[in-house]
C-alpha cells in the first residue's frame, strides 16, 4: 500500500505563494503594473524616508530669535559621533526654494546631491530657508541682507550644536544663491575654505575680499538670465588681485545647472580638497541624474478632482506583456524549500513514523497569455514548465523496521507546459481595487508528470521489504497529484490578495508630473481608483485624485470638489493612451491663484519689453500722476495670477476622438500690481493696479523625421490684445487718465518676445514600461482632455547590400517563416508582438540574430546591425 501521508500538501503551490510575495509580484507581474496606475504611477518616484544614521539623514530643526521660528534642515553623514570634527557645507538655496514651510529649499540643487550620497558623504550640510517670497527672482539673499544674517545665525547654532571643523566649511549656492554666495563670500572670507557660486554674479568691489579664498565658479554658455560674463569676470578680476580662482563653462543647460554640477563626483572631491586643483576637463554632455526629492514636501490634501485621469491599455499591449512576463520574473522567484514534516502512516499491518527532511522545489514560466473578455473580465493563463519537486530524505520509524530512503523526485511539465488559468472580475469599492476571482483551472495531465524513485533506500529489521518500501514511497507520492493540483488552484486567491494590497499601497504614492522650475507650484497628486473597465479591446483604468496644497492657502480656505460630469472620447484601438482631464489644470491653477504664489517681478522676466513696466518712464506717459511723485521714488512691478486657467478648444467647442494640435490658454485675471517706496520709507505701498484678461494659444505636434526618431514640436500662437482694466488707482486719478491702449499694447509685445513664438523641438524617448518599449504617438487637446499616446513600435529591416536578401524570421515562440526576398534599398516593417529573430534563408544553421521592438536594422556583409538613420527616406514597401 502506498504511504497516504506522505508529503501532505506537496509544496507546489508555494511556488506561486512565494511568487506573490517578491516585491515583482512574480507570475503576475505584468498584471500589477496594468492595474497599479499603469503608466501614471511609474512616473512618480519611490518614497524616501529619511536615511537611518548608518546611511546619513536629513534633520528638521528650528532655529527662533525675535521674529519668530525658522525651520532649516541639517544632513547628518553616516556615522556621525562628537567625537571628531566633520567638515561642513553651507547651502544657499535659489528662488525655487523660498518659503517657511523648511522643505522647499532641499528639492533643488544640493539636496537631491546630498541624498545620492547619503551612505558616503563626509560633510555636514545646512540647509537654511530664505523666507522672502516677495524678493525678486535673484536678489533673495544680496538685495535683503536680513536673510544673510540669519543664516548666519543659524549657522552659528550648528557650530555650538554639532562637532563642526570651522576651518574647513565650504560655501556653495545657485542661481539667487549663487548671486548670495558671492555676496556673503566678499563680506566673510576668511570664514570659508573655499566658495562655489553657480550660475550667480556679483560686482567687481568685491574682487579684494574674494581673492582671500579659494573659489570654483560654474556657469552655462546659453544662460540667457545671468550672462556667463557675470562669473568670468569676477574669476578673472580675482586672478589679477592674485588669487585662486576657476570658472568651468558648461556648453548648455540654461540658467538651472545645479543639478548637473552637484551630480559630479569630482566637485564634492573638490569641497574635500580645495587646495587641490579642480578637475576642469571634465564632460559635461554625459548626462548624470540624481533623486528627486519632491517627497520631502509635507502632502496636504486642498482638492479632489472626480474622473481626473484614464489610462487605455490596447490588447495588443497585453498580448506582449503577456509574451514579456516569463523575462519579466527572477529565476529565484520560482525556486523555494518546504520544510520536513513527521506523520504517522500505515504499511498493511504495521504503522509506523513517517519524516520528511524538506522539500525543495524549481520551476519556470515558460509562456503566459492575457485576454481581455466581455463582461469585465480578464483571462490570465500561465504555462508552468519543468516544475520540479525534491524530497531530500524520507525516514520510516516503526516498532519492527526502519528505513531510510534518498531523494526522490516528481517532474511536472517536462513534455510540455500545464497551463494554470484564471479568470478574474475587477471591483472598486471603497476607492480601492479588488480582483474577484470566478474560476482558476490547473490539471496535471498523467503523461505530462513523473516520479522518480528514491536514489537509495536502506532498510533495518525487516531487510526484505526494501522493494515494498520503495513501491510504497512512489505510490504515496502518485495518489498526491489531486492534492498538489488543489494546492496550486488555491494558491491563487493568494496571489490576487497580495496584489490587491500592493495596488492599495500604490493608492498612498505622491505623483508629480514633470519638472516645475518652482517647487511651491509643482503639482502633486494622490491617485485613487474609480473605474476598472475590461472588453475585447483592452481595458480602461479611471482615477481620481487629490491634490495637494501650494504654498500657504489662506486661513479657513474650503476643500475643493471638482466633481461635474465630463465625457470621455473613444480611446485609440491599439497602444497606450494617457487622458488627463481639463478640471485637474482647473483644480492645481485655482490652488495656484488662492495661495497667492505664483508671482513674478517684471524685471524678473526675459524681455526687455516686459522691464519697461517697471520703468518710471513708461509710467510717466500711461499713469501722469506717477510724475507728482517725488522724484527717487522707487517701483516694484508683478504680476499675480488671481483666477484659475481654463483651456479652450480653438476649433470649436465639440470633443474630438484624436488629439487635436492646437488649444488656447484662457487666463481670465492676472493682475500687475504697481508699488511704490518713497525716499526715507522702507515699506513698500500699494500705488496702482491693473487687471489683464487675454488668450494664449498653443501647437504641439510629435513630428516623426525617421522610422525611430520621434520630436516634441512646439509654439505658441501670438496671444490676443489682452482687455486691461484698473482695479486700483491713486486718489483723484480716473479710468479716463490712463492709457490703458499703450498698457495693453506694450504687455502684449513684451509677452510674445518673452515667451519666444517660434517653434521649440524637443526629442522624445522610448519609454520602456515592463521591458516594453513605447513610442510616442501623439500629443495634444481634445476638447476636453489632454492627450498622450504610445504605441508598440516595429521593426524595421533594411537591405544596404547591392544585392537582393532572402530571408527568414520567427518569433519567439513561433515557427520560421517562409522566406522573405528585399531589393537592395528596400525594406520591410515588421509589427510582432514582441523581439523577432532573424537568418539568412541560406544559412539555416547560423546563429540567429535577435531584432527588438522598436529598432531599425540595416543588413550588411557583417550582418545586421542596429542604426538610427538620420531620416526615413527609404524605398520599399511594407509586410
Amino acid at each position: 500500500m502506498p504511504f497516504r501521508s506522505m508529503v501532505r500538501g506537496a509544496g507546489v503551490g508555494t511556488i506561486l505563494r512565494t511568487a506573490a510575495r517578491r516585491p515583482t509580484i512574480a507570475l503576475w507581474a505584468s498584471l500589477a503594473i496594468l492595474l497599479a496606475l499603469t503608466a501614471v504611477a511609474n512616473l512618480t518616484p519611490r518614497a524616501f524616508a529619511n536615511a537611518p544614521s548608518a546611511t546619513g539623514r536629513f534633520v528638521d530643526r528650528i532655529y527662533r530669535d525675535a521674529q519668530g521660528e525658522h525651520k532649516y534642515v541639517v544632513f547628518e553623514p553616516a556615522g556621525y559621533h562628537p567625537g571628531k570634527k566633520w567638515p561642513l557645507i553651507f547651502y544657499l538655496h535659489g528662488a525655487s526654494g523660498r518659503g517657511v514651510d523648511g522643505k522647499a529649499q532641499l528639492i533643488v540643487g544640493m539636496g537631491p546631491a546630498v541624498k545620492q550620497r547619503a551612505a558616503t558623504l563626509p560633510f555636514l550640510v545646512v540647509f537654511p530657508q530664505n523666507e522672502n517670497l516677495r524678493s525678486r527672482l535673484l536678489g533673495g539673499w544680496h538685495e535683503h541682507p536680513e536673510e544673510l544674517d540669519r543664516a548666519l545665525r543659524i549657522l552659528d547654532a550648528v557650530e555650538k550644536d554639532y562637532s563642526v571643523d570651522t576651518k574647513h566649511e565650504v560655501l556653495v549656492g545657485t542661481s539667487m544663491g549663487g548671486f548670495g554666495v558671492w555676496s556673503l563670500a566678499a563680506r566673510t572670507p576668511e570664514r570659508w575654505r573655499a566658495v562655489v557660486p553657480i550660475s550667480g554674479g556679483g560686482h567687481e568691489d568685491m574682487i579684494p575680499a574674494l581673492a582671500k579664498v579659494p573659489v570654483w565658479a560654474f556657469h552655462a554658455l546659453d544662460d540667457t538670465l545671468v550672462p556667463p560674463e557675470a562669473s568670468t569676470s569676477l574669476v578673472e578680476g580675482i586672478r589679477r588681485a592674485g588669487g585662486r580662482a576657476y570658472v568651468s563653462l558648461l556648453p548648455q543647460g540654461g540658467h538651472n545647472i545645479s543639478r548637473a554640477v552637484l551630480a559630479r563626483d569630482e566637485v564634492f572631491e573638490w569641497f574635500l580638497h580645495p587646495e587641490r586643483e579642480p578637475r576642469l576637463d571634465i564632460d559635461w554632455t554625459e548626462q548624470r541624474d540624481l533623486p528627486n526629492m519632491l517627497d520631502q514636501m509635507p502632502f496636504y490634501p486642498a482638492a479632489e478632482v472626480a474622473g481626473a485621469v484614464r489610462v487605455h491599455v490596447g490588447r495588443d499591449l497585453l498580448e506582449s506583456w503577456a509574451a514579456l512576463m516569463p523575462s519579466l520574473i527572477p529565476a529565484e522567484s520560482l525556486q523555494g524549500y518546504k520544510g520536513g514534516s513527521v506523520e504517522t502512516s500505515q504499511m498493511g499491518p504495521f504503522s509506523f513514523n513517517v519524516v520528511v527532511g524538506g522539500i525543495g522545489y524549481t520551476g519556470t514560466l515558460e509562456r503566459a497569455w492575457m485576454e481581455p473578455l466581455p463582461g469585465n473580465r480578464l483571462r490570465l493563463q500561465l504555462g508552468l514548465r519543468a516544475l520540479q519537486m525534491t524530497v531530500y530524505s524520507t525516514q520510516l520509524r516503526g516498532r519492527l523496521f526502519s528505513a531510510d530512503a534518498g531523494p526522490m523526485a516528481i517532474y511536472i511539465g517536462y513534455r510540455e507546459p500545464v497551463w494554470l488559468t484564471a479568470e478574474i472580475a475587477p471591483r472598486i469599492s471603497h476607492r480601492r481595487l479588488h480582483l474577484d476571482l470566478l474560476g482558476v483551472s490547473f490539471q496535471i495531465p498523467p503523461d505530462n508528470w513523473s516520479i522518480a524513485p528514491p536514489s537509495h533506500v536502506r532498510v533495518r529489521g525487516l531487510p526484505f521489504l526494501r522493494n515494498r518500501v520503495t513501491e510504497g514511497l512512489v505510490e504515496g507520492l502518485a495518489e498526491k497529484r489531486p492534492v498538489i493540483e488543489a494546492e496550486i488552484r488555491n494558491s491563487v486567491p493568494l496571489m490576487l490578495a497580495r496584489i490587491e494590497q500592493q495596488i492599495s499601497e500604490a493608492n498612498d504614492r505622491v505623483v508629480s508630473f514633470g519638472r516645475w522650475p518652482m517647487p511651491l507650484w509643482q503639482p502633486r497628486f494622490k491617485f485613487y481608483p474609480e473605474a476598472l473597465l475590461i472588453n475585447e479591446q483592452g481595458l480602461d483604468l479611471h482615477l481620481g485624485a487629490v491634490v495637494a496644497q501650494l504654498g500657504k492657502r489662506p486661513d479657513g480656505a474650503p476643500y475643493l470638489r471638482f466633481h461635474e460630469p465630463e465625457p470621455w472620447s473613444a480611446p485609440p484601438p491599439d497602444g497606450l493612451q494617457l487622458a488627463i482631464s481639463q478640471r485637474v489644470v482647473a483644480a492645481w491653477s485655482t490652488l495656484l491663484a488662492d495661495s497667492n504664489v505664483a508671482r513674478f517681478h517684471v524685471l524678473d522676466m526675459n524681455s526687455p519689453l516686459l522691464h519697461e513696466l517697471g520703468r518710471r518712464a513708461f509710467w510717466n506717459e500711461v499713469l501722469p500722476a506717477m510724475r507728482d511723485l517725488p522724484e527717487h521714488t522707487e517701483l516694484q512691478t508683478e504680476f499675480t495670477l488671481l483666477e484659475p486657467l481654463r483651456l479652450r478648444n480653438r476649433g470649436g467647442n465639440q470633443v474630438t476622438t484624436s488629439p487635436q494640435s492646437e488649444m488656447g490658454i484662457v487666463i481670465p485675471k492676472m493682475r500687475l500690481d504697481l508699488a511704490v517706496r518713497e525716499p526715507a520709507h522702507a515699506e513698500w505701498r500699494p500705488w496702482a493696479a491693473f487687471d489683464l484678461s487675454f488668450e494664449q494659444g498653443l501647437k504641439v505636434s510629435v513630428a516623426r523625421p525617421s522610422f525611430v526618431r520621434r520630436e516634441l514640436h512646439m509654439s505658441l500662437i501670438p496671444a490676443d490684445m489682452p482687455q486691461v482694466t484698473p482695479s486700483l488707482l491713486p486718489p483723484g486719478v480716473s479710468a479716463a487718465d490712463v492709457d490703458t491702449r499703450r498698457l495693453a499694447a506694450q504687455f502684449a509685445q513684451g509677452w510674445a518676445d518673452n515667451f519666444h513664438l517660434e517653434s521649440r523641438t524637443a526629442v522624445l524617448s522610448d519609454w520602456t514600461l515592463a521591458k516594453l518599449p513605447l513610442r510616442w504617438h501623439d500629443v495634444g487637446w481634445n476638447g476636453a482632455q489632454l492627450l498622450a499616446e504610445w504605441r508598440r513600435p516595429g521593426i524595421r529591416v533594411v537591405n544596404a547590400l547591392g544585392t537582393d536578401v532572402v530571408y527568414r524570421v520567427r518569433g519567439m515562440t513561433t515557427q520560421w517563416s517562409e522566406p522573405y526576398r528585399l531589393g537592395p534599398g528596400e525594406f520591410h516593417v515588421f509589427r510582432p508582438t514582441t523581439a523577432i529573430l532573424w537568418i539568412p534563408a541560406d544559412a539555416p544553421h547560423v546563429t540567429p540574430f535577435q531584432l527588438s521592438l522598436g529598432e531599425s536594422i540595416e543588413i550588411r556583409p557583417q550582418g545586421p546591425v542596429s542604426v538610427v538613420p538620420a531620416t526615413g527616406q527609404l524605398v520599399g514597401g511594407t509586410r
